[in-house]
């Protein structure tokens, strides 16, 4: 995979040469890998992870493709008319304050630096902080399964994209095996789905309109959805939105996808977590990871600091 740098060069203009030049000169940096386990199957994802408004507006658009990236904003005033509620449970657990505080320390340091060097960011980048090494060890098993390709979302103020289709023919299938199907990888600190959560975990119920867990900060190159993530800080920050926000407050929230204001819309929750659990109660939406959709149902996640390398300058914002 390649990342392209977002502070000294132009790779907005030619992301590919920018990557080119990455690989060719060897240059790698570490980024967060996420686990998320359904039912009947278990995926990496190196994005996001949705369900609700976002999720619906970004598989549903899908019917008028053919009018372009625009699609997303059309749909999005489809859905903020015709606006749905979805009854779940969402359980979370926190990312520690001493961490956070780690975090923010390790972030001034960095951007002080950066100036120093006049590197070009938008918002401070920071080394931050790494969990212990990772065994591999035996890990629980997966199904065989399909799913379809789908576009990322894009803001509703879009006007161009910088992700494209790959394709109606486009698909992703797990390895099939005889015999029972195993997956190698990191020790999981999560139970199983059908088990209970500890005590540890925060918990909300309700009527939700979405809920996306992000840990990169561009779901597009114009859709700057998660301002504070970085590459390898070991954290998802999981936004979710509950019913009774208004329209008013819910428009605002779309439009500033573009530029990440949409991160201090009142009823907008913004919360920095290591693993959660989402159990859908109701119908009618998507489950979304990368884009591709998954088995509706009970999902959970838990994220793997550090876990691969990728080709991109040092600067740790995604």
């Amino acid at each position: 995979m390649v990342s392209p740098s977002q502070s000294l060069t132009p790779h907005d203009q030619n992301p590919v040469l920018v990557s080119t030049l990455n690989i060719v000169q060897g240059v790698s940096t570490p980024m967060d890998l996420i686990r998320a386990q359904t039912k009947s199957q278990v995926v990496f994802s190196f994005l996001s992870i949705g369900w609700g408004l976002l999720a619906d507006i970004d598989i549903e658009s899908e019917r008028i493709r053919a009018v372009g990236s625009q699609r997303f904003a059309i749909w999005s005033m489809a859905r903020l008319i015709g606006l749905r509620t979805y009854q779940g449970t969402l359980s979370f657990l926190r990312v520690p304050e001493h961490k956070l505080s780690e975090h923010r320390k390790r972030s001034v340091v960095h951007s002080m630096s950066s100036q120093s060097l006049n590197f070009l960011s938008p918002l401070p980048s920071s080394k931050s902080f790494h969990s212990d090494s990772i065994d591999l060890e035996t890990e629980t098993p997966r199904t065989d399964c399909t799913i379809s390709r789908h576009d990322s979302f894009h803001s509703v103020a879009s006007v161009k994209s910088s992700f494209h289709s790959t394709g109606a023919g486009s698909s992703y299938q797990s390895l099939h095996e005889v015999g029972p199907v195993t997956m190698y990888g990191p020790t999981s600190v999560l139970p199983p789905l059908h088990q209970s959560l500890p005590s540890t975990w925060e918990v909300v119920e309700g009527e939700f309109i979405m809920v996306h867990a992000a840990y990169q900060s561009h779901l597009a190159g114009d859709c700057y959805f998660s301002p504070r993530s970085e590459l390898y800080d070991g954290i998802m920050w999981l936004f979710y939105i509950k019913a009774g926000i208004s329209r008013n407050n819910l428009f605002h929230f779309l439009l500033g996808l573009a530029s990440g204001s949409h991160v201090k819309v009142p009823g907008v929750e913004m919360v920095p977590v290591q693993g959660f659990r989402l159990v859908p109660h109701s119908t009618g939406s998507y489950i979304v990871v990368d884009g591709e959709v998954v088995e509706y149902g009970p999902i959970q996640a838990e994220i793997f600091p550090g876990f691969m390398n990728v080709f991109a300058t040092g600067d740790t914002k995604s």
